[in-house]
């Protein structure tokens, strides 16, 4: 049956949804995404964003693939990225020519805008989407960037904290300064839909976390999980009887997680730092949150040390980059420092 690709329209989402629920991302906890009600909703929130689709002679979508445009910085130096995310393909059509299409469509209309940097993720042990980044379709081979330890920190009853009110021009100021000397960032142009826990010290920013709840766009529900994940989960209804916990997550519920979008902190406010999370930690308890997800470049030995403690999960992920232009150079900029990367939206 010939598979054909067009751009999607609004009057696709239902159909679409359908497809994320058949195509869960596999590891040792395999996560499907929900995006009702609205497919498109997520997409739009990550930028400028164009989705495309498979579809077979009977008019059923197979597969699909999206772009984002978005602005990042390179040691202080703005560049268009264009987010690569949503390759799904129907289980049964995992073996046809849709996944190829649907990338060699993508990677056409790229060129034509005159698009350079190609940037994604993709969890360390999602085994079937890396061929699609080893030059395949002509797309240039994709390198990594960084691998990213995700962490999945469970709430803790503390003293009721609000999230400070705060001017987000001087916030994305101190974000900017902070990550000044990092390869790759966000432009942190969207702290408006954030709630901020923010230290101070002689009026001035010392340590800030910004958290965001995308259960409005996406609901992350874990289908599958490892026997030790399990056992655990099991171990801890069992101790929320005698200790005040949080919400303990289940399989095939929609899992609550407030992510950790943004965070920095001046050198040596280490401890302040510590402390800020404490207080979110308390905010997601008080929220029945069941995890808090703060990721954090693994070269990153300092942020490194302060979370792997406080974390019962850790996800790795890799970041993954290329240059339509073939500019190794600059590929080469981009490597060579820390990385940030916002997974609230992936």
């Amino acid at each position: 049956m010939k598979i054909k690709i067009r751009r999607a329209a609004p009057s696709d989402s239902e159909e679409l949804i359908q497809l994320t629920k058949q195509t869960p991302m596999e590891g040792s906890i395999s996560i499907r995404i929900d995006r009702d009600p609205d497919f498109f909703s997520l997409s739009k929130a990550r930028g400028e964003t164009e989705v495309f689709i498979a579809y077979n002679d009977n008019d059923l979508i197979v597969g699909c693939f999206s772009f984002s445009k978005q602005l990042f910085y390179s040691l202080g130096k703005p560049v268009d990225v264009y987010y690569l995310a949503d390759l799904k393909i129907r289980p049964e059509y995992s073996k046809s020519f849709a996944a190829y299409l649907l990338a060699k469509n993508v990677q056409s209309h790229l060129r034509s805008i005159g698009a350079n940097i190609l940037f994604c993720t993709a969890v360390n042990d999602n085994y079937a989407v890396m061929p699609f980044f080893n030059g395949k379709a002509n797309i240039p081979k994709f390198q990594k960037l960084a691998t990213f330890n995700i962490y999945q920190i469970f709430p803790r009853k503390g003293k009721t904290y609000t999230p400070t009110e705060i001017d987000c021009l001087m916030l994305s100021d101190f974000y900017m300064e902070a990550h000044k000397n990092y390869s790759f960032y966000p432009s942190f142009t969207d702290l408006g839909q954030c709630k901020h826990f923010v230290n101070f010290q002689n009026e001035r920013i010392s340590s800030a976390i910004s958290v965001f709840d995308p259960s409005a766009l996406k609901k992350n529900v874990a289908v599958k999980a490892s026997f030790a994940i399990k056992l655990l989960l099991k171990v801890l209804r069992v101790v929320k009887y005698v200790f005040p916990l949080s919400d303990i997550p289940s399989l095939n519920k929609p899992l609550k997680i407030l992510f950790v979008k943004y965070y920095a902190y001046q050198k040596d406010q280490d401890a302040q730092f510590v402390k800020l999370l404490e207080q979110v930690r308390a905010y997601a308890f008080d929220n029945q949150y069941h995890l808090l997800n703060i990721a954090v470049d693994d070269r990153d030995f300092i942020t490194t040390r302060l979370l792997k403690n406080k974390s019962t999960v850790r996800f790795v992920s890799m970041g993954l980059i290329t240059s339509l232009d073939n500019d190794e150079e600059l590929l080469n900029v981009f490597r060579r420092g820390l990385c940030y990367e916002d997974f609230s939206l992936s």
